[in-house]
């Protein structure tokens, strides 16, 4: 199993995030670059919670989607924080 597919296999299909510099709520799609706004603002805790996703979770996804899916970061195990 190579290590994308081993990120992969630990994370939900869709979460939502936040973007750094603005706050903006957006939605990331397993597996997949980048990112989505949101078509309003939305809790982004509160939304993650209601599918199911954790913080560490939501963490990984964010780097997989902006860096690579085979990333470290895209690993919820190794959650340490956004800086």
């Amino acid at each position: 199993m190579t290590q994308m597919e081993h990120n992969l296999s630990k994370l939900p299909d869709i979460c939502y995030s936040r973007l750094p510099s603005t706050g903006q709520s957006i939605l990331l799609k397993k597996g997949e670059a980048g990112y989505w706004p949101t078509e309003f603002p939305v809790n982004v805790e509160e939304r993650n919670a209601l599918i199911g996703v954790s913080k560490e979770q939501a963490e990984a996804m964010f780097a997989g989607s902006m860096f690579c899916w085979g990333s470290k970061g895209a690993d919820p195990d190794t959650y340490i924080g956004r800086v």
